[in-house]
């Protein structure tokens, strides 16, 4: 029987920041510098950039990838399929670079994720596409944390922010040209190329990191081999996998493929609720050894942001995916004129990512800063429930608020914890609020994709015969206008709008919640701090 209580009794945070200040580690043999640090950057960059790119790169692509599939049903998976599988070794990635040799431990997430690109790349079926992705997600999942170790390994801390700070940066700039390069490549090449692309890039990556990047001595490489994956946790890890999966099965098939009512979904569900328990409870018995120790997650203002890293990510994504089917469904745009037309959201999140930073640099309390960019999401997702096909303008308004709201509220919470809690836990807390955000996104494509599938379905099933609305669906986002007769085009794409903007109520309603959650935030100033990423 496993007990109730933690394996060790949690000193308190202040007690556990001394012991930490006691606690010296000399790397300095270790760091780089010239052109060899340079070329690191370089790889280290590419490899975060591939992640980034690989998920935001598919949005204007998905069109196109339905219709060639007749998979608009499968629309949800593309991007949930990536993430839940990031979210579910995101626990696991940290302690595999404490317990393996560093580069080699890089090199073999890198490999697994080119292997999933290339699944992707060739599949023959959506299905295909979908495991691809999953591939792609395992891999992905220790590319950017891994990064940050390897940061912390090579540079001194001094220097950290600014390195730390170019590496983060990627998103931001895969953000932009994402939506973009998506498509160019599906307009003028082929979708399967949003994939090619990141052999040769990833190809550079490894070279260059095996070549000149050395991983440092620990004390951990003298443990055998049992008691490095007794080290890694794994009965939390396989408990947490069926957890999230078995709830994201029951999310996209609850009133598509099966009724809310039926077996399947309540059994997933209660599935997922029996697991979601044990795993909580076994991370309570591994106390400080967990997956996600309770002494860090039940921290109040770890806890908060943990909260607004899921519903901000969850919402990102939900607006990533379903603003660029808007506008090639609606307003007949290519897929790089879509990318394009989105722009204004990505313009937003960064002016206020970068704007927000200043701020807490300037002011030391991030708590101003989250609260506006919640009351911006909740606004600017109020405001996308209304769009229709004849919005024109107003609609880059509405845009640049809500991304105004992602860039202010996503970044903000790794800085509220490191201003809470000491160094050493800092890591742990920081690969937490990793793994909200990449479920919060898996989730909110789940939900998405069930409310924007229902809600088509409904309308078509009212304009047309079950066997014609069918025909609708399968032909895809991208191919609508070429099934649908120009004299009932006008009622299909307003079965499509409304569709789409159902979406976004999900958006409307997590910047409430995120505003009470960030309420909860402690109000510590960052100045005169010294934060780390590493």
């Amino acid at each position: 029987m496993i007990p109730l209580t933690p394996s060790s009794p949690p000193p308190s945070f202040r007690e556990h920041a001394e012991e930490q200040e006691e606690e010296e580690y000399d790397e300095s043999q270790h760091h780089l510098s010239g052109i060899k640090l340079y070329l690191i950057i370089i790889a280290l960059c590419l490899s975060v950039i591939l992640v980034a790119l690989d998920n935001a790169i598919l949005a204007t692509a998905i069109p196109t990838i339905t219709a060639s599939f007749n998979s608009l049903k499968d629309v949800g998976w593309y991007g949930s399929s990536f993430l839940i599988a990031i979210c579910a070794l995101q626990p696991l990635t940290g302690k595999i670079y404490q317990q393996f040799p560093l580069k080699f431990s890089y090199l073999a997430f890198l490999f697994i994720f080119e292997m999933g690109s290339l699944v992707c790349a060739v599949s023959p079926s959506s299905l295909v596409l979908i495991l691809g992705r999953t591939v792609a997600g395992i891999g992905a999942s220790g590319l950017f944390s891994g990064a940050l170790v390897i940061i912390a390994h090579s540079i001194p801390l001094r220097l950290r922010p600014i390195y730390t700070g170019i590496i983060a940066s990627m998103f931001g700039v895969a953000n932009i040209l994402g939506p973009i390069l998506g498509g160019v490549i599906t307009q003028h090449l082929t979708w399967r190329w949003c994939f090619w692309i990141n052999l040769p890039a990833g190809a550079v990556t490894a070279v260059l990191l095996f070549f000149l990047f050395a991983s440092p001595p620990t004390q951990v490489h003298k443990l055998s081999f049992a008691g490095k994956l007794k080290a890694l946790e794994l009965p939390g890890f396989f408990m947490f996998i069926p957890t999230a999966v078995m709830f994201l099965l029951a999310l996209q098939w609850g009133g598509t493929k099966y009724e809310w009512s039926s077996p399947t979904i309540i059994g997933l569900l209660v599935g997922s609720m029996i697991m979601l328990v044990m795993f909580g409870t076994w991370q309570w018995h591994e106390g400080d050894n967990a997956s996600i120790p309770p002494r860090v997650i039940g921290q109040r203002t770890v806890a908060c942001c943990a909260v607004l890293a899921f519903l901000a990510f969850g919402s990102l994504q939900l607006t990533t995916y379903y603003l660029p089917i808007w506008f090639q469904v609606i307003k007949n745009a290519s897929p790089t004129r879509s990318g394009v037309l989105y722009l204004p959201t990505v313009a937003g999140d960064i002016v206020f990512s970068v704007l927000g930073g200043v701020f807490v640099t300037q002011v030391g309390y991030y708590n101003p800063v989250v609260m506006l960019g919640c009351v911006c999401i909740a606004i600017g997702g109020g405001l996308l429930t209304t769009i229709q096909p004849h919005f024109g303008s107003s609609l880059v308004g509405y845009q640049v608020l809500l991304g105004a709201g992602f860039g202010a509220v996503i970044p903000t919470p790794l800085i509220a914890v490191q201003a809470v809690l000491p160094l050493k836990q800092v890591p742990t807390a920081t690969s937490t609020l990793m793994l909200m955000q990449f479920l919060g996104g898996s989730i909110f494509l789940s939900i998405a994709q069930n409310i924007f599938e229902s809600k088509l379905t409904d309308r078509l099933t009212e304009l047309f015969d079950h066997m014609t609305a069918e025909q609708i669906l399968k032909a895809g986002a991208g191919a609508v206008r070429k099934v649908v007769p120009p004299e009932q085009l006008p009622s299909v794409l307003m079965s499509y709008n409304d569709g789409i903007s159902m979406t976004f109520y999900i958006v409307a309603a997590s910047g409430v919640i995120a505003l009470i959650a960030s309420l909860g935030m402690q109000w510590r100033s960052v100045k005169g701090m010294k934060l780390s990423m590493g």
